[in-house]
């Protein structure tokens, strides 16, 4: 399981704890999920926590790796998407299933998710990539008010 989605969301934890289900826990920052004694005893009754500071995939995947070799996993369970792609990465190289890195690349960038489905056929609102504030200005323009501005990635 990697990370928390908003670092408090503990039912899936607590549930697999439920239905005696064992998981690895793998983390940024273990100190976030420390801040809450019932987060904490939910996240604590992990196989093990990993910890990984930097959060890049090779030192994640060495880690996850080694605790994969010491009782394989059946599944990875991401629902932090700023993990995606670390975590379609990581289940390719474990052998699970999931989504493929190159969708989970492609699910991260907000503007190439609604060009490949505008060109699939498939309805978009109004939408526009703006890299400057110029570019930003003629995005709202065009589109008008309101608008909803998102960083792409």
């Amino acid at each position: 399981m990697i990370e928390l989605p908003g670092g408090n969301d503990f039912d899936l934890i607590q549930a697999a704890v439920e239905l005696q289900h064992s998981f690895v826990f793998l983390t940024q920052d273990l100190q976030i999920n420390r801040k809450s004694p019932e987060i904490y005893y939910w996240v604590s009754q992990a196989q093990s926590l990993i910890e990984i500071p930097d959060f890049q995939f090779y030192t994640v995947a060495s880690s996850v790796q080694m605790s994969h070799e010491k009782k394989p996993f059946d599944a990875l369970l991401c629902l932090l998407d700023i993990r995606l792609v670390i975590a379609a990465q990581l289940a390719n190289l474990l052998g699970l299933r999931y989504l493929n890195p190159t969708s989970a690349l492609l699910l991260r960038d907000k503007f190439n998710v609604r060009s490949t489905l505008k060109q699939a056929g498939i309805a978009q609102p109004e939408f526009a990539l703006g890299t400057t504030n110029e570019e930003i200005q003629q995005a709202i323009s065009h589109i008008g008010l309101p608008v909803l501005i998102k960083p792409c990635d």
